[in-house]
């Protein structure tokens, strides 16, 4: 009952990989709202942008992402 330790790390590793894709549009989003309004500066959107990015290019977040198209190209 339940899902195996492997199955399991998958599953976290691929929301760990949606969560710093879903960041990084939520930054620019809030970048460019309250870059027309001029706070940019009052927010922390542009480190949080950056984090982002960088969390982004990390291995672990590649391959899971990888690891995620492979299983919906298996389904499909």
């Amino acid at each position: 009952p339940g899902l195996g330790a492997g199955a399991a790390a998958r599953a976290c590793a691929a929301a760990a990989a949606f969560a710093v894709e879903a960041a990084g549009h939520c930054c620019e989003d809030a970048i460019q709202i309250l870059g027309g309004i001029g706070m940019t500066w009052e927010c922390p959107a542009h480190r949080l942008f950056k984090r982002a990015l960088w969390l982004a290019c990390q291995p672990l977040v590649t391959s899971a992402l990888n690891d995620v198209a492979l299983m919906a190209a298996a389904v499909l």
